[in-house]
């Protein structure tokens, strides 16, 4: 069962994430633990964060990791798209987001991570 870690300060939001990926399967882990450290298999990374934020923490994963990181943000500013992808990110989804489209992209990037993994 592929574990995602969710970023995600706002609380409803965040419960929700949570209950739509455990109804599909997925082990979902939404802590303040250190993403890297909890070896998950997807991140879903909310762009504006308080303090440093979400670039800011994409690009420390992305320095440790090469796990597969999903910005799921209210932003739809082509800039801030560029800079998350530019920083390491791998899909880019706005919200309001809609659950299928989020959970075909979790599965992508998942295919994809696991198709680069040595044997």
């Amino acid at each position: 069962m592929p574990t995602v870690f969710v970023v995600e300060d706002d609380a409803s939001l965040r419960d929700e994430l949570k209950r739509l990926l455990d109804l599909q399967g997925y082990a979902c882990r939404t802590t303040t633990d250190e993403i890297v450290a909890a070896r998950p298999d997807c991140v879903v990374l909310d762009l504006k964060l308080p303090g440093a934020g979400g670039h800011a923490v994409c690009r420390d994963v992305r320095r440790k990791s090469a796990v597969p990181i999903i910005m799921l943000t209210s932003s739809d500013s082509e800039f801030d798209e560029v800079m998350s992808m530019n920083l390491g990110a791998d899909d880019y989804v706005t919200k309001p987001y809609n659950p299928a489209v989020l959970l075909a992209r979790i599965q992508s990037v998942l295919r994809r991570a696991a198709r680069t993994e040595p044997p």
